[in-house]
């Protein structure tokens, strides 16, 4: 009998999930830290005047625009959602980083959006608490992206020395 072919799944592989939910908590930063800050006992209705004049202001348009970008940029030239899903160390290093980073401030803070804060902070330069934009905030994090994908790009220009180290690291059941 032949084998029958496998079809090809139409549903996104996680790394392009999580780049999706990882948008979506640095868009949506700013109005849910607005509405822990209201202590979520008002209203939307009388809240939306509030992250209305907040989601308006130009440190997190600047945010947005730096999210949106990344987001378009990592996807369409570095390939950054195929290198998550294949567990690549240079993909998932950045991410982990920024993970602790949040993960760091939600545990001093105890506050239910002390994660997002500083993990939209730590990605994008903006920071939701005090509505302010910085650049160098994220300057860590990009260099460990960009800086992965050099890696991944010289590993595949030097077979020499590459091979070897992706053969290493399949050993321990990561890609580079």
């Amino acid at each position: 009998m032949a084998r029958k072919k496998k079809e090809k799944s139409s549903a996104p592989k996680l790394g392009a999930q999580y780049q999706a939910a990882k948008l979506g908590v640095q868009v949506l930063s700013l109005p849910a830290n607005k509405l822990e800050n209201q202590g979520f006992t008002r209203l939307a209705a009388e809240s939306t005047w509030d992250i209305a004049r907040g989601v308006y202001g130009p440190a997190y348009l600047q945010g947005a625009g730096v999210a949106v970008a990344d987001t378009v940029l990592s996807s369409k030239m570095l390939h950054h959602a195929n290198a998550l899903s294949r567990r690549s160390v240079t993909a998932v290093a950045p991410e982990i980083y920024a993970a602790a980073m949040g993960a760091r401030n939600s545990m001093a803070t105890k506050k239910i959006t002390g994660f997002s804060d500083d993990f939209t902070r730590v990605t994008t330069g903006y920071a939701p608490q005090s509505t302010t934009f910085n650049a160098a905030d994220a300057f860590p994090y990009f260099g460990l992206k960009y800086g992965g994908w050099i890696v991944r790009k010289a590993a595949n220009a030097v077979p020499a020395v590459g091979d070897k180290v992706k053969r290493f690291l399949s050993m321990a059941g990561v890609t580079l």
